[in-house]
């Protein structure tokens, strides 16, 4: 999975004989690592919380709404920085 990860955030492309590398910010990086996996524990909350009580949270969805609309906003807000040549 880490893999995955890392060909998220570095890309190359080739523009006839010359090759531009693309990476993200380790900081940011780290930031949609952190979202991520609030992503996954409040998701398991929100289960948990229809198996036990058997009611929806709307706090709870709340919460997932935003934090999916920072991990879109990070993997497409950052696509395009950190250009290097090589």
């Amino acid at each position: 999975m880490k893999k995955w990860f890392d060909e998220l955030f570095r890309k190359k492309y080739t523009f006839g004989e010359e090759t531009v590398r693309v990476e993200t910010d380790p900081k940011v990086r780290y930031g949609f690592y952190f979202s991520l996996i609030s992503l996954i524990s409040l998701c398991t909350v929100e289960v948990i919380h229809l198996v036990v009580l058997g009611r929806w949270n709307s706090e709870v969805w709340s919460a997932i709404q935003i934090l999916l609309g920072v991990v879109v906003g990070v993997y497409f807000g950052t696509s395009g920085t950190g250009v290097k040549r090589e």
